[in-house]
Order: structure tokens, then sequence, then C-alpha cells
């Protein structure tokens, strides 16, 4: 089981191929070289093998396969709690280098779930062996972690434990599993057949059991070994079911002895826990175990040099599978010692080579222990095994070699296998290095952009590559590839449009051919592309070239004309500069000029031409361009200053060279304050502010007065004049406000001191006027005027006056008494007052005694005018006579009132 650790590889695939040379004959069938066409090839990292081990494993001693795709780690458990066995060996072969650890239950979970790697060990390449010793009675982890990034990973891990280092313990030989590699690439592929052979040829062969296996099966001290051919068979059977059995073909030898006897094992495969069922077979042997076995060349006879092991399957007339287990020893007969029938009916039975996966179908032809899962150690040896398999009339040597077997139970110790030949490994003691040893092809890469890209394929070695190309090749869109020659493995072998090489090796050819764009260039001016000068150029350029077209800005044509760069344009897209180019496609390549002309403008202030602020401009317009040239109404100099344009803005065509000058006339500000209307130039105003061309005269006109109403007028101080505009004025128009002041009085007065009755006169704002009033103004007669105001008093003028002396008449009355009297309340006997008209005066009636009685009876007078009267006093009779005892008689005088009437 694989756990992911990382991104996900690009498919890796290799293809077919070619023709392949006859050469000896075994049993009598030529020996032909694998032809490529022979096989069916797959993508190897769509194989189970990418998710799923494949191999076997017994015990202490484990041997698999698995496609390691990068972060991915193929874990394998080892249970040391049986038998002691104080070391672990780890044996790993990949195609990449790989990290393989050893950890203990606690590092393995935590690396399982991407923590980081702890272990007891570590080891890391393309082929690793690690050993070491561990407490017993534990479980232990081998990992092998493909920590690339970008390269999957073809790993057979050989993991065993013992008590002492032994090495890799799996069986030792020629072996084809489906998978291999070429020229360092993966190539997966299949293929069936009819029978399989295996050539043996021992020279010589010390052996021994040792005292310990890591299968856990031993017979120390046994001289016997085995040469197996294992194979798979394939079943479909009638039901749609597809069944797989294992075939063995064996020969076991004794080392010591000599001798050698044959004997044959067949195996369900079809599941790990499959057995067979002695009903459902039928041979010469018998099923015991779960198995079926049969045996040969018994009891044992002296070993030839060579042996032919041989296996053949089919299906019967009746449609049941059946296989064939024969053995020769003089290279031509076939002694045939055991057909097997597996009585389920069928539609296909063959012998088939898969890449591997569960169950493995594999072939081999290996050294390793005698039986029973045991294991030798070869001190010395000297074998030649050759493997094969039937194609119509011929023999094939298997096309890819490994130097292990991992589809049996037992094992060779101390033993090594090298490559002589296709499908031939010699064996002998030494270092025992599982590895994959050759192929029986090259590998050819043929790198053709013009053909699609890389196209691989597998050659029989000596193959003549003969190829052919033309010189140039034309594509519709402005493109050409012109052929440079061809390298072969990274040099240069032609120039020429042939090349024919023989392959004695894997091979990459390389056609090299240069792409190359048609780039053209257009301009109405001479222009430089790479230095040369060009107006109109057509070229062939080499891809990824670089051009620099440099254009120059101007040329001028005389008389205020000229021709202006303006850019260049490239496929249709703009540049506005001169441009450097890689050349990746085809290239219209157009610079661009416009005609231009010489704008003069010339002003005695800034103004705006399309944007640019300036008094003087001298500019390159293009032809047929507006010029907006926005003129200022008013430039302000400050300090009272401005100059008004004479011109107003416009947009002019530029159709040919100009020479604008524009016109400003130099103004003052003329500023004159009043607070009353004057006349400027005749027309009203009050407060004048007005810009006036330089030299200009203003006629200022100035009222003496201006009358506001209501009493009120204005007083002008200056007076009026004409004003030359030489520069910017500031005149200030005076005014005193004046008032109209009139007092009035029916008695003459003193205003200023003038006596009158009536003062009228317009005084200045906050001028004083002095008033006397007399007091008391008689008029004679008994009559007089008392003032009602001050006698005298100061008036601020802050406003119109109209003031008038108030006055009160009065009379002079005078009552007068013999006796006295109350008048008015207020007894006296002479009454003297100054009345107002409409007083009254009231004389309490009286009576008094002076020998006799008095009496005057009151009376009420109004006051009109002066007033002069006297009490009458008469005799009261009546009391007096009551007085005196004398009859009552009373002379009343009448009281004269006297009127005076007062002269006015």
């Amino acid at each position: 089981m694989r756990e992911p650790r990382g991104a996900e590889p690009a498919l890796l695939l290799v293809l077919l191929a070619a023709g392949f040379v006859a050469g000896y004959s075994v049993l009598g069938l030529n020996v032909v070289q694998p032809e490529p066409s022979m096989f069916t090839y797959l993508n190897p990292l769509n194989l189970s093998l990418v998710e799923t081990s494949a191999g076997f494993g017994a015990n202490y001693s484990y041997a698999y396969f698995s496609l390691l795709k990068p972060g991915y780690f193929l874990p394998v458990t080892l249970n040391l709690t049986g038998p002691p066995a104080s070391y672990v060996e780890v044996y790993a072969w990949s195609s990449s280098p790989v990290l393989i650890y050893i950890m203990d239950r606690e590092q393995y979970l935590a690396f399982s779930e991407g923590g980081s790697a702890r272990y007891l060990a570590e080891a890391y390449g393309g082929e690793v062996y690690l050993s070491e010793e561990l407490p017993a009675g534990r479980v232990y982890y081998v990992v092998a972690y493909n920590n690339s990034t970008d390269e999957p990973a073809l790993v057979f891990l050989a993991v065993s434990a013992s008590p002492k280092p032994e090495g890799p313990a799996v069986a030792v030989g020629a072996a084809d599993y489906g998978i291999g590699l070429a020229g360092g690439r993966l190539v997966a592929y299949s293929y069936s057949t009819d029978m399989f052979v295996g050539r043996v040829a021992v020279y010589g062969a010390d052996t021994e059991e040792p005292g310990y296996c890591p299968t856990l099966s031993a017979e120390p001290g046994s001289r016997w070994f085995s040469v197996q051919l294992n194979v798979e068979m394939e079943v479909r059977t009638a039901d749609g079911g597809t069944q797989y059995y294992w075939l063995q073909d064996i020969a076991s030898y004794n080392s010591s002895k000599g001798i050698v006897e044959i004997w044959d094992n067949v195996w369900n495969d079809t599941e790990s826990s499959a057995a067979l069922s002695p009903g459902l077979i039928a041979g010469s042997g018998r099923v015991a175990g779960g198995f079926y076995s049969a045996s040969s060349l018994r009891p044992p006879r002296p070993a030839p040099q060579q042996i032919y092991l041989v296996v053949k399957s089919g299906l019967s007339a009746e449609g049941l599978p059946w296989a064939a287990f024969g053995y020769s020893l003089d290279g031509a007969h076939i002694t045939w010692y055991d057909n097997v029938t597996i009585r389920v009916p069928a539609t296909y039975a063959r012998l088939v080579v898969k890449p591997p996966g569960n169950p493995l179908a594999d072939a081999e032809l290996v050294v390793a222990g005698p039986w029973s899962s045991e294991c030798t150690y070869v001190r010395s040896m000297s074998a030649d095994l050759a493997l094969y398999f039937k194609r119509g009339d011929y023999l094939v040597p298997v096309p890819f070699v490994w130097s292990f077997g991992v589809h049996t139970a037992e094992a060779a110790l101390g033993a090594n296998a090298t490559a002589v030949g296709p499908g031939e490994v010699y064996v002998s003691a030494g270092l025992e290095r599982p590895a994959f040893l050759r192929t029986a092809f090259v590998l050819l890469t043929i790198y053709d952009p013009l053909a699609g890209g890389a196209n691989a394929s597998l050659e029989a070695p000596g193959y003549v590559l003969n190829l052919t190309r033309p010189r140039y090749v034309y594509l519709p869109n402005g493109t050409r590839y012109v052929l440079l020659g061809y390298s072969v493995n990274g040099t240069l072998a032609s120039n020429g449009t042939e090349l024919s090489v023989a392959l004695h090796g894997s091979t990459e050819v390389r056609v090299l051919w240069e792409r190359q764009y048609l780039v053209s260039v257009e301009s109405p001016v001479p222009i430089y592309v790479n230095g040369i000068e060009a107006e109109n150029l057509t070229e062939w350029v080499g891809e990824g070239s670089v051009l620099a077209v440099l254009a120059p800005e101007v040329l001028y044509l005389g008389n205020g004309t000229r021709l202006a760069f303006s850019g260049i344009s490239v496929n249709g897209a703009a540049y506005r500069g001169n441009v450097t180019l890689a050349v990746s496609s085809p290239l219209r390549i157009e610079a661009s000029y416009i005609k231009q002309y010489l704008v003069s403008i010339s002003s005695p202030a800034p103004i705006v031409v399309n944007g640019i602020n300036a008094a003087k401009l001298s500019l390159w317009a293009d032809a047929g361009s507006s010029l907006d040239i926005e003129i200022p109404r008013y430039v302000y100099l400050g300090n009272g200053t401005r100059l008004a344009a004479l011109n107003g803005s416009e947009v002019l065509a530029v159709e040919r060279p100009l020479n604008l000058t524009v016109a400003f006339e130099r103004q003052y500000l003329v500023q004159i304050y009043s607070e009353a209307p004057v006349y400027i130039d005749g027309a009203p105003a009050l407060n004048f502010s007005q810009w006036v061309p330089a030299g200009a005269v203003l006629n200022l006109t100035i009222p003496r007065y201006v009358y506001t109403g209501n009493g009120s007028r204005l007083a002008s101080l200056n007076s009026s004049s004409a004003v030359a505009v030489v520069g910017p004025i500031v005149v200030k128009v005076y005014w005193i406000p004046q008032y109209l002041v009139t007092i009035s009085s029916p008695i003459p007065i003193y205003v200023n001191g003038t006596a009158a009755t009536r003062y009228t006169a317009w005084l200045n704002e906050s001028a004083v006027v002095v008033v006397r009033i007399p007091p008391i103004y008689y008029f004679g007669n008994g009559t007089r005027a008392v003032a009602a105001n001050s006698t005298e008093l100061s008036l601020a003028v802050r406003g119109p006056v109209n003031a008038t002396a108030v006055w009160s008449l009065q009379y002079l009355v005078r009552i007068h008494s013999e006796y006295p009297v109350a008048v008015n309340g207020s007894e006296q006997m002479n009454y003297t007052a100054w009345l107002a008209p409409g007083a009254t005066v009231a004389v309490a009636p009286a009576e008094i005694f002076r020998g006799v009685f008095l009496k005057e009876p009151g009376y009420v007078a109004f006051v009109h005018g002066p007033l002069d009267l006297e009490v009458k006093w008469s005799v009261d009779w009546l009391l007096t006579s009551a007085a005196y005892g004398v009859p009552a008689g009373v002379v009343i005088y009448a009281v004269r009132r006297r009127r005076r009437r007062p002269v006015i």
C-alpha cells in the first residue's frame, strides 16, 4: 500500500519498433532476435503497479516491485517477534534515486501521517544496501520513498531478516517482468506464447544450505539447489472469468554428487489464498498441500552439462486448458514427462508476461534453493541460463532481462547474475545485486518538430536508420523551416538533407530545423534594421533573432515643413518609439511618418496653445491638425494694470506653416469713489471702477450740491476736472453733509446773536446753533409772554432742524379790597397776579363787623385779558339793626370792574 506525499507526475510513455536478425537454433527451432512488433506496449503510469505493489513474501523474506510516483512511498512490515533475527537487510534497486528508511512503529506512524522522517537507518540512491542490527521481538518498517518532484521511480525492494548479514534472499538468474528500461526510459509491455524454453548449462557448482533461511525453512548442510523455469498461464473461462496458474518446471541439482532430477509444480495463482482442487486437475502427479506436483528422472541421474526445460500450454479439443512439462538433454528431443489438464471449460489458455501486478505474470529461469521455501548458499558456480519464448516457428529470447526472480519461495544467497546476450545470463558466486540487466533493444528517439515532436521506438542493435528531409518546408502563413542537419547523441552528424546511421546502443537523433519567419519592412523614408538602411525590405529571419528597428525622428523638407516619426506598427500593434523585436512569428513592420508645419506664435502675454502655456511659442504641428489657441481676455499684471486681448480664442486648422501675432491693449484701473452721484463723460456714476485704455481722458463733473431730501444735502469739496489715464488712478470725491435748520418764534429771539422771528439756513453736519430766548416779553397794557424753553441753548446739527420757540401768554390780574378777602383761597386785601388766559379768579363771599356789619357777596371772574377789580362792601342792615335794634335797611353799592385791554 502506498500513500501520496507529493504532486502527480506527468505520464511516461514509450512506444514500438521494427526488425531483427536470425541466429542459431534450439530444439529444432531457429532463434531470432526479439522484434518490437512482437509486444504490446503500455503506459507505465497507468499500471496497477502504481497503486499496489507486486511480489512475494514469506516469513522474514519479502521482495516487491512498485512504481512510485513523486511523493509516494512503499512500506514493508517486518515482524521480528518469532525466531531471533537481529539483522534487518534491505536491498533496493530503482530506476531513479529514492530514499530507503528503516523505522520503528512510532517513527513510521509519524511519517505516514505527514510528519518529518525519523528513522533507525537511512540510505539514498538508485542501488541501496542497508544492514542494521536491531533488537528482536519488535515490528519494524522498511520504507522506499520517492522524494523526487517530477520523476516516477520503478523500485524493486528486497527485505529479509537473519541472525547475521547474508545479502538479498532472492532467486538469481534471468527474468522477464513485462517492464524494463531502454535508454533510461521505462518501458511497459505484454506478450503471450504457447511455450517457454529455458536453457540451463551448469558447468560447475558448490552449494550448501545454511543453518538459517529468512523463509524459516532450511535443511542445514543440504547440497541440493534448483534451477526453476517459472511461468504464468492465463485462462479465460467459458463463463467469462479469468484464472491464473503458476507453472514450475524444475531441475534440482546435487552439487556434491553431480546428479539432477526433474519435477514440476502447478499452483492456483488466481488469488493469494487460492488452492487447487484434486477433482479439477489431471496429470501424472498429484495434489498435495493445495498445489500439484509431478516428477521425472527419478531416481536422479548424473547431470548433463546442459538441460532444456520446456513448458507448453493450450486448449484441448474439449476446450479444457492444459500445460505440458518437458525437458531435453540433447537440445534436439523433448521428453514430455507430464501433461496437466485443468478441468475448467475455457476459451483461452496462454502463457503470458505482463507488468508486475497481482498475480505476478512473469517468466523466470533462476537458481534457488531446492524446494519447500528453502535457500542455498552458493560457494561457487559457473552456469549459463537463457530464457526463450516461442513465436510462430521461432524461439525468441525474452526482450528485457532482470537478474533475479521473485515468483518463487526459494532463494539463493551469495550468487550473482550478469548479462551475456539476449535473454541470457551467467550465474556465478559473488555479491548478490538484484537489478535490471539489459534489453534486447536499443531505444531510438527521433526529435523532429515537424513530425510531431519526439517519436520513440525500440529497434534491434545494428538497425540502420536512414532519414531524408527537404532543405525547406514552407507553411502558408509566412513561416518556413530550414534544415540545418542532424545530430546524433548530441553531436552534429550531418548538415545535409540525408542521414544514415547504424544503431549500436540507445540513440537520440535530432532533426535540426531552424524556423524562419517572413519579415517585411515598409517606410516612406529610410530606416535602419540592425544597422542596415531599408525602405522596403522582405527577408526570411530565423526564429529568436533580434531585430533592432531604428527610425530617424525627423526628415526636414525646408520651408517650415518636415516629416516626423510617429511610430512603428508590428503586425498591426502600434509602438510609439523604436523597437527591438525577438522574431517569433511573421512580421510586417511599418514605420509611420506624418507631415508637420512650423507654427510660430508671439504674444506680449502668455497664451495657451493646445495646452501649452507660453508667450512665445514655436512648434511643429501635424498637417491637418488643429491649433486650439486660448487667448485670455485679460492678463492682469498687478498694481492696477492689465492687458486686454484684441484677438479672441480660436481653433486654426494647420494646413501650411503659420506665423501668428497676438495683440493686447494696456489698460489701467480707474476708481472714482463718491458718496453722491457724479458724472463721468456725462454719465452718472456713484462708485466708478473701470479699466480704461492707457492715454484716455475722463471728464469728471462733480455737482456743487446733491439734495437727498427731507432737509438734507451733500456739499462737494472737490471741483470738476478732466482726468488723463496714464496709470492706475484712484479718485476720492469728498462730500460734507448739510442739513436745513429752521427756527421760528412769534416773538423775536436771538439765533447766533441775530434777532429774528424766523431763522432759515443750511448748516454743515456737527455745526452748532446758539439760540437765546428772553424769558419774559412784556407787551404793555397788562399783557406779557413767558418763554417755555431755556433762555439760551446750543444745538449740534445732526440732521435737519425745524424748531419753534414756545411762549405762554399771561394777563395781569389785580383785585383790591378795603378789608381782607379770600382770593383763590388766599386771604388778602390787594391781590396781584399774571394768569394765563382762561384761568379763574374766585373771590369768596365775606362778612365783617366794623361798627356795622359789612358784607361782600363773592364772585368768580374768568381771565380773558388784563383784570383790575375792586371789592365793594355793603352794610348788612338786618344784622346791624338786629344788633342795634333798628329797622333793617341796607344800602348796596355796585362794584365797578375796570377792564384793561392788553396791547400786543
